[in-house]
């Protein structure tokens, strides 16, 4: 069941920028994020009949990184913000500080 409601997710909301957020809350962006994407070469062939107009050709491989992708990095600012220290840095974010 769920994953027909993935489904019809998918489509209802297709082109209003929740599937970014979606993969992430199912804990699927592993499986569907790490994907080359593909398009089509608008600049080849003469018209629409043109079978090399419709040839896929891949414009950049993916990476996603778990679990340090599933969170955003926080603001340093706002680390230094906090007074009690307790504000720490989202797994996988951590940089180390260089020694002046």
């Amino acid at each position: 069941m769920r994953n027909r409601i993935k489904h019809e997710r998918r489509i209802e909301l297709a082109f209003e920028t929740h599937r970014f957020f979606d993969v992430r809350r199912w804990l699927d962006a592993e499986r569907t994020e790490c994907q080359p994407v593909y398009s089509m070469n608008i600049y080849v062939g003469t018209s629409l009949q043109d079978t090399e107009y419709y040839q896929r050709i891949k414009i950049e491989d993916r990476v996603f990184e778990a679990p340090k992708h599933y969170f955003f990095p926080i603001s340093q600012t706002e680390i230094n913000k906090n007074q009690k220290g307790r504000l720490v840095q989202n797994l996988g974010w951590i940089t180390q500080k260089v020694e002046e």
